[in-house]
């Protein structure tokens, strides 16, 4: 009776078990061939300096895949677009690079400002807020 009730399980499930195992072992495939190479951005780099900007563009959207944060690879984004006459999307990856560079240094001042403030440092602290509230 237990071998029954084992194969009416797969024999109902086995359809939507596979599936799923196929959708877990792309998004696995996924996440290590295109969004975890933590060089993607040096290779970017080497790519475009070599004028080979598609290649490029393929890498330094890996970057961004493994962190949309990255102003770097956003302005090299830019530099890529800018190159094949891409002005409009050049564009805006120049400004979100720097939108996320402003908000980085941002970020930093207030962290030097706090770190300042605990270590006695009142004018340094007042400076480093002061530049933070500037941005």
């Amino acid at each position: 009776m237990g071998n029954q009730t084992g194969r009416n399980f797969l024999g109902t499930y086995r359809a939507p078990l596979i599936v799923f195992a196929i959708i877990a072992t792309a998004m696995a495939l996924d996440y290590r061939f295109l969004g975890s190479d933590p060089d993607a951005y040096a290779h970017g780099v080497r790519e475009f300096e070599a004028t080979h900007y598609n290649a490029a563009i393929a890498e330094f959207g890996k970057a961004l895949r493994a962190n949309p944060a990255d102003s770097a690879a956003r302005l090299g984004l830019g530099r890529c677009y800018q190159a094949i006459g891409w002005t409009a999307e050049a564009v805006s990856q120049y400004e979100m690079s720097a939108k996320k560079a402003s908000d980085t240094l941002k970020q930093s001042y207030l962290n030097l400002s706090a770190i300042s403030e605990k270590l006695g440092q009142k004018d340094e602290a007042k400076r480093y807020l002061r530049s933070a509230q500037s941005l």
